[in-house]
């Protein structure tokens, strides 16, 4: 990312793409637990890119996603390939096959029934099936800094922008691995990914080395990295 795009399109659009980057990263390093040949299944889906990476190693994905803008721009997006795309809510939606992968990415934290939506996801896995989850960390480097600077009473607060979007409950490691486990999954991996020192119109000013070494720090400084990312099994 670099100090042109941001000029030309502003700190608001800059923090998009900067923080589009960054699942992007995340995404590429989590898919070494994919395995080859997989029939996958994406839960939500904004123009984001895990299909594009699952469609270069998997057989087939099914999308879920319950905005119907959201459903005709990936079907539009992945016309002629092996993607179907529901347009449905995770609570109503009735799989007709189980799945190698699953990929849940950003949405927990929208879940008002977190528990009931990780036995769905547990019950459309298949016996040897990988989960792939990842969340915002309520204890990030940044939410810390945001709470002793005043901007909100404590990490786990939700701003004005998060009720917006749908957020429900900020999330740290130990209750992304407490709620797993009650699903009754077995657990790979939980980690924190990519330290977030700045805001992310700072972050997108920066070079790609420097952003690669923030994803480093991530695996040095979990609990205070910007995502949590929980690989699990049946």
């Amino acid at each position: 990312m670099n100090s042109t795009i941001t000029d030309k399109l502003g700190n608001k659009y800059s923090d998009l793409i900067f923080d589009d980057h960054a699942r992007d990263l995340i995404a590429e390093r989590c898919m070494r637990f994919i395995p080859n040949g997989s029939n996958a299944l994406v839960l939500g889906y904004q123009g984001d890119r895990w299909p594009e990476f699952l469609m270069k190693t998997c057989n087939s994905v099914d999308i879920v996603e319950g905005n119907g803008k959201f459903c005709d721009r990936g079907r539009s997006a992945f016309q002629g390939l092996p993607v179907r795309v529901f347009n449905s809510l995770f609570e109503t939606y009735k799989a007709d096959r189980s799945y190698n992968a699953i990929i849940a990415a950003g949405v927990l934290e929208l879940m008002d029934n977190p528990l009931g939506f990780m036995r769905s996801i547990y019950d459309w896995l298949n016996p040897k099936g990988i989960l792939i989850l990842t969340t915002p960390n309520a204890r990030s480097l940044h939410r810390r800094i945001g709470a002793i600077m005043g901007f909100e009473p404590n990490t786990t607060t939700l701003n004005d922008q998060a009720i917006k979007t749908g957020v429900v409950k900020l999330y740290d490691r130990y209750e992304v691995l407490s709620l797993a486990k009650e699903a009754g999954f077995s657990i790979i991996d939980c980690r924190g990914m990519f330290l977030k020192p700045l805001p992310s119109r700072e972050l997108a000013k920066l070079s790609e080395p420097y952003i690669k070494a923030l994803m480093s720090l991530g695996d040095e400084l979990p609990d205070y990295a910007k995502q949590i990312v929980l690989i699990a099994t049946k």
